[in-house]
């Protein structure tokens, strides 16, 4: 396989160079940078790291308008041998996990809307 994608690759980068010569011999280096970038978003990111079930439980918790006391009881098993820190901690990270998973939401929002707007330029 890898050798029939580099065979293919090679044919699109001549293709690109034949069909795209004015835009390359202006700026070089910006037109490899536009093409790079345009395939990684047209490869799309991995598969990354499965989301925590808890975490998901937690985010949609609190978007419906849920006190932190009431996500904690819900997502987090309360042991009774379970020490005061060792809560305590639990609910941070909890915490901290659900704004993450927040922020990076809204980073990739953000980003997509951004490269909707770069798929317009001139090349």
């Amino acid at each position: 396989m890898m050798l029939n994608l580099c065979t293919y690759m090679k044919k699109v980068g001549a293709d690109l160079r034949q069909k795209f010569a004015a835009e390359r011999t202006e700026d070089p280096r910006a037109f490899k940078e536009c093409a790079v970038r345009y395939l990684r978003l047209a490869l799309g990111p991995g598969p990354g790291r499965p989301p925590k079930k808890t975490v998901t439980q937690a985010v949609k918790m609190r978007a419906e308008g849920k006190t932190w006391c009431e996500v904690y009881s819900a997502c987090l098993s309360h042991s009774e041998g379970i020490s005061a820190d060792t809560w305590t901690l639990a609910c941070l990270r909890l915490r901290s996990a659900v704004r993450s998973r927040r922020s990076t939401e809204r980073r990739r929002r953000i980003f997509k809307q951004i490269s909707t707007k770069r798929e317009t330029a001139p090349y």
